[in-house]
C-alpha cells in the first residue's frame, strides 16, 4: 500500500543505497593503494657508489656502527634528483627474494666540491703588526 502511493520515495532510496555501496567501494579500493604505498621502508644517508642497476648507501650516526645498504634500481623506480658519490638521499624500497628494491630515490642535496674544500681557506688572517 505505501509504495503504491509514494513511488518516487521508493525508487529515490533505491538509488541512495547504490550510490552509497558505489563509494564505499571506492574508499576501500583507494584503502588498497594507501596500503602498498605504506608498505615501503625507508633508508637516509650519504651515496657510497651507484649505477644503472644498484645503488649503495651510507648511513653514519653517531655513537653506532656505519651502516651501509645496497639497493637495487629497476626502470619503475622514481629518482627525484640527481644522483652522485656522497649526496645525500632518502631510499624508499620494499624488500623482496632478490634483495631491497628502490621504488623512490630523493636526492635531498649533492655535494659541491668547491664549498666542501673552502671552509678549510675560510680562516681568520691576522695583520702581521698585531701581536
Amino acid at each position: 500500500m505505501w509504495p503504491s502511493r509514494h513511488p518516487g520515495v521508493l525508487l529515490i532510496l533505491i538509488l541512495l543505497l547504490a550510490v552509497q555501496g558505489a563509494r564505499a567501494q571506492q574508499s576501500s579500493a583507494a584503502g588498497e593503494g594507501e596500503e602498498k604505498e605504506a608498505e615501503y621502508q625507508f633508508f637516509s644517508g650519504s651515496v657510497v657508489e651507484f649505477s644503472e642497476e644498484r645503488l649503495t648507501v651510507r648511513r653514519a650516526v653517531r655513537g653506532q656502527e656505519n651502516r651501509t645498504q645496497t639497493f637495487l634500481l629497476r626502470p619503475e623506480t622514481r629518482i627525484e634528483g640527481r644522483i652522485a658519490v656522497d649526496a645525500r638521499v632518502t631510499v624508499g624500497f620494499q624488500p623482496s627474494e632478490a634483495g631491497d628494491v628502490a621504488v623512490r630515490v630523493i636526492v635531498r642535496s649533492n655535494p659541491d666540491k668547491s664549498k666542501a674544500y673552502s671552509c678549510s681557506l675560510r680562516r681568520k688572517v691576522q695583520p702581521s703588526f698585531i701581536t
